[in-house]
This record gives C-alpha cells, sequence and structure tokens, in this order.
C-alpha cells in the first residue's frame, strides 16, 4: 500500500552522485512512494518536481570506487618527476615500454584507484583513474576538442541543471557532450543508451522500456556531419570510466537541418504543439551558426539560452550583423556575452635553497643569506658559516605551458515569452 509521508531535514540518497548526501527538505512532501516508480519530489513552496531516484539497495557504486579492469583508461604518475602520462586500454598480459622501465598491465588491473605499482627497474609510479580534465587533456583524440575552460564555461551560461535537455550541434570530439551529460544526468533504474541509425527516417532507439522525454532524466542531444568524427566521438566517450555517460547522450548522424526535422515529425505525429518547445539550452559549434538560428529558435524553451562556440573574432562580427540586419531574429535573440575564457597556471611550490651562507651584519653578528658573490674567494668553502639544515623557500611563477586563446563565447536569449507564443497560437486557429 502506497503512503504519503512528509519529511524533514534527512540523509537521502540520489543518483545524482550515488554517494550519501545530506538534503535539507524542510516540510517536503513525496507523493505516494512504491518500490516499482520513480517517486516525485514536491515542494511545500514551489509545489515544482524534481525527480530523483532514491534506491541505495540497487545503485551502483562510482566507477572511481571499484578496482581497474581490463579495457579502463588510467592515469600514470611518476613518483621521482611528477610526470604524467594516460595509458590503456588496460590488457591482459601486455607490456608498455616507458622511458623509465617496463610496465605490465598485469600489475595494474585488480588494484584500486591511487594504488603504488612498480616497472621492472622497481621505479614507483602510482595509478588513478583519469578525470574529466586528464581524459580531454592527455589522451590522443582525432581532432581539437573544447578543453575544460570553455566546456565548464559553457555550461554555467546555459544554466543547466540536472534533468534538463540540451541541443550540440558539432560533436567533435566528445569533450563538450561528456561535461553537458555529467551536467543534465541524473541516474535512474538501469538505463540504457539511445542511438539513431544513420538513416533519418529509420530511427529507432535501444530501449523502448524508457522514454527519455517522459521520465525526464536529462539527455544531450549531440549532432555531428562527419561519420569519422560521429563514429570516433562515440568511441572516445565509451572508454571514459566504462561509458558511464552514455546513458544521457542521444547520438544522431547527419546535418542540424535534418535533426530538427525528425523532431517536427515526432511532435507532428504525438499531434503536440508544446512538445516543440524541449530543449533548456542550445549550442552550436558550427563554422556559421548563423545560418541556423532561425531553424533553432522553435525548439528552445523562452528565456532559456544559446551558445556559440566561435575561434576567430571574424565570425563573431559576422554572428552579430546577422541578426542585427535580420528582423526576425532581433526579436527573437538578444545578445548577452561575448566572452573569451582565460586560464593562467601557476606553479607555486617549496624548494630548498642551495649552498646558504651566512655574511656578516653591520652590528657583527652572523646572518645568513643566499647572496653567493661569484669567484674563488666566496666559495662555499672558504665562506664564514654554512647554515644548517637548509632553508626552505617557495617558488612562484606562471606555468611554462599556459593554454591561450582557444575561442569566443557568445551567449543569446531566446526572448520570445510564452504569452507571446499562446497569442500567435491563437491567431493561428482563428
Amino acid at each position: 500500500m502506497a503512503r504519503h509521508c512528509i519529511l524533514g531535514t534527512s540523509m537521502l540518497r540520489f543518483g545524482i552522485t550515488n554517494r550519501w548526501n545530506r538534503a535539507a527538505l524542510t516540510l517536503s512532501y513525496i507523493k505516494p512512494l512504491t518500490t516499482d516508480a520513480v517517486p516525485t519530489l514536491y515542494s511545500v513552496v514551489s509545489r515544482t518536481p524534481c525527480y530523483r531516484y532514491y534506491s541505495p539497495a540497487t545503485s551502483t557504486p562510482l566507477v572511481i570506487d571499484t578496482p581497474f579492469q581490463a579495457g579502463d583508461f588510467v592515469v600514470l604518475r611518476d613518483c621521482l618527476h611528477g610526470k604524467v602520462k594516460i595509458i590503456g586500454p588496460l590488457t591482459a598480459g601486455t607490456k608498455r615500454d616507458t622511458r623509465s622501465g617496463i610496465i605490465q598491465d598485469d600489475n595494474i588491473i585488480g588494484q584500486l584507484n591511487r594504488s603504488y605499482i612498480f616497472n621492472h627497474r622497481q621505479r614507483r609510479f602510482i595509478v588513478s583513474y583519469p578525470t574529466l580534465e586528464d581524459y580531454v587533456e592527455l589522451r590522443k583524440r582525432h581532432c581539437s576538442p573544447i578543453y575544460h575552460k570553455d566546456a565548464s564555461t559553457i555550461v554555467t551560461l546555459l544554466d543547466l541543471a540536472p534533468g534538463s535537455r540540451v541541443l550540440e550541434a558539432g560533436t567533435g570530439a566528445g569533450a563538450l557532450t561528456m561535461h553537458l551529460a555529467r551536467a543534465v544526468g541524473i541516474q535512474l533504474p538501469n538505463p540504457t543508451p539511445t542511438f539513431l541509425t544513420h538513416n533519418p527516417s529509420d530511427h529507432q532507439t535501444v530501449n523502448q522500456d524508457h522514454d527519455i522525454a517522459t521520465l525526464r532524466w536529462g539527455q544531450v542531444d549531440t549532432v555531428e556531419t562527419r561519420p569519422d568524427h560521429f563514429q570516433k566521438a562515440q568511441r572516445w566517450v565509451q572508454q571514459f570510466q566504462r561509458g558511464h555517460l552514455l546513458p544521457w547522450i542521444r547520438w544522431y548522424q547527419g546535418s542540424l537541418s535534418e535533426w530538427l526535422n525528425h523532431l517536427t515529425k515526432e511532435s507532428t505525429a504525438t499531434a503536440t504543439t508544446s512538445s516543440v518547445k524541449i530543449y533548456d539550452g542550445v549550442v552550436l559549434d558550427l563554422p556559421t551558426p548563423w545560418y541556423y538560428l532561425l531553424e533553432v529558435a522553435p525548439f528552445l524553451k523562452p528565456g532559456r539560452f544559446l551558445v556559440c562556440y566561435l575561434p576567430n573574432m571574424s565570425q563573431v562580427l559576422d554572428l552579430l550583423k546577422h541578426i542585427n540586419n535580420n528582423p526576425a531574429l532581433r526579436c527573437q535573440f538578444a545578445t548577452e556575452n561575448v566572452l573569451e575564457v582565460a586560464w593562467k597556471r601557476w606553479q607555486v611550490k617549496p624548494t630548498l635553497v642551495r649552498n646558504p651562507v651566512v655574511a656578516p651584519s653591520p652590528d657583527g653578528n652572523q646572518e645568513p643569506t643566499t647572496d653567493v658573490p661569484l669567484g674563488p674567494e666566496h666559495s662555499p668553502v672558504n665562506s664564514v658559516v654554512e647554515a644548517n639544515p637548509p632553508e626552505q623557500a617557495w617558488v612562484c611563477h606562471p606555468d611554462r605551458m599556459p593554454l591561450g586563446h582557444t575561442a569566443f563565447l557568445v551567449r543569446l536569449r531566446n526572448i520570445i515569452s510564452h504569452d507571446t507564443l499562446s497569442s500567435s497560437e491563437s491567431s493561428t486557429v482563428d
């Protein structure tokens, strides 16, 4: 028998992080709780549905909490020099020749995250699961990815939340796809990845039991025109932590116009006009995104954002000129931000002062100094007193390999309101 209950501050296990998190629920009301259905959480104040899956018994642990398996990619850190590289996929019986010696995959498989291993010269290494930043920067890729500094900014500009649905035009390497899937994904029982065939008319899903739009569990629709990039991006995402982000990604190989036509046919088949406004955010990583603005606009919810990823300033000017010269686009979109994200990495680390000497001070006392003049008369052998133990100093300077310009980010807001849409629909019916 289903029960209704009132919850105060309680300990719930949400599927977003797969860990025990304290959720401050002030008199939150849960509709009838059943073991088979996904509960819908309602706030007493806002009455806004927030979909979470509560099932501690059936939730699987995170990939990083499990031992390494064959097929995993791991980060190898040299404990002596601190050099980092990514290796994989792990294969039983494989030996990897590095500059410092030979490492066997059998010594890594079965170990836990952040374990120590040794090569044949007994040199020590630390093996760990790659973070998304490590995977994008260190992994070999088929094209230039959208790095984390831009990808994280795009997620912020789109104002995404768990359960949102976002469209990405231009999959590329799949780096931004993984960042978007992490932002919108909510774990449900046994989620299944959804693929579309190369033929737009033959669209079939792998699992018909889980309707993504009905369960509102978050989804990234990514579109890529090039078949080679499409296939390599799928494999690239699948090899990151055993493909745990695939359930929240729907892949499509074809043009953006074909995908939008496919969505229009879906809405016509279901006889619903409101289902056309399905996206909470849109990302256009295209050379000429201004040609697709009017096509994308009917699928973007009012008040939501569209971000264009443009490497050159000339593209930014062409985009803004196209919007300014088109009355329909001026009424549809408002330009809110034009950004260039720059990260400046610094190296801040302690070091030991070599050969500190003690020089006489004006008052006759001996004070240590690190200024050692050149010449045999000022060598450490002829110096007054050598400081013991060595002094510790800090080295602070910019990284020797700074990450320079990548692209400009242009954020557009859909300024068409619900009232405008409803009035236009009523006038069309009349």
